[in-house]
């Protein structure tokens, strides 16, 4: 007897998605800890900051507002940002430019208690995380279509899960 024509049919196999797919994922879930890490650790060190300058709660409102206003002047830029570098390099870019407004406000606050140098921090913080949320979910579409299925639920949780911890390392050890 031929054995083709006896052999029943295997059903094909999936191989499930590539490694270079599932690298796309995890680092995009990453970069939404981070993102979600670095706001928060910059929120939980408000009232030290709000007590070393010395301000009001009136003045400190208006000082967060610089963080607004860089996040809502990224939202109308960002997709064009990140049309012109591609979502990757526009989060690599926007990422640094997170980190850079972190530095900034934390020096103008701690060393050199400069309010107009926080505001500047601020702004650039505000700024490279409204570009990087801009970009990042746009990266995070991408590896969902690759990958087939809905993961953005995931990457939102990191988001959360990121800004839990750096809230925790922005209060510091209890008391």
């Amino acid at each position: 007897m031929d054995p083709a024509v006896t052999t029943p049919a295997t059903p094909p196999t999936n191989p499930g998605p590539s490694g270079a797919v599932l690298a796309a994922r995890n680092g995009v879930a990453v970069v939404f800890a981070l993102n979600g890490l670095a706001v928060a650790t910059w929120f939980a060190r408000v009232p030290a900051i709000r007590d070393g300058l010395g301000l009001s709660p009136g003045r400190l409102g208006l000082l967060l507002l610089a963080l607004s206003l860089g996040a809502i002047l990224a939202m109308p830029t960002a997709g064009l940002v990140a049309q012109r570098l591609g979502a990757a390099r526009a989060v690599a870019a926007s990422t640094l430019l997170v980190a850079l407004g972190l530095t900034i406000a934390g020096f103008s606050a701690g060393v050199a208690v400069s309010l107009p140098g926080v505001a500047v921090g601020l702004f650039a913080l505000g700024y490279g995380s409204g570009s990087c949320d801009v970009a990042m979910n746009i990266e995070g579409a991408a590896v969902e279509r690759r990958l087939g299925w809905t993961v953005m639920p995931r990457f939102h949780a990191a988001w959360s899960l990121g800004s839990v911890a750096g809230a925790g390392l922005g209060a510091g050890p209890p008391a």
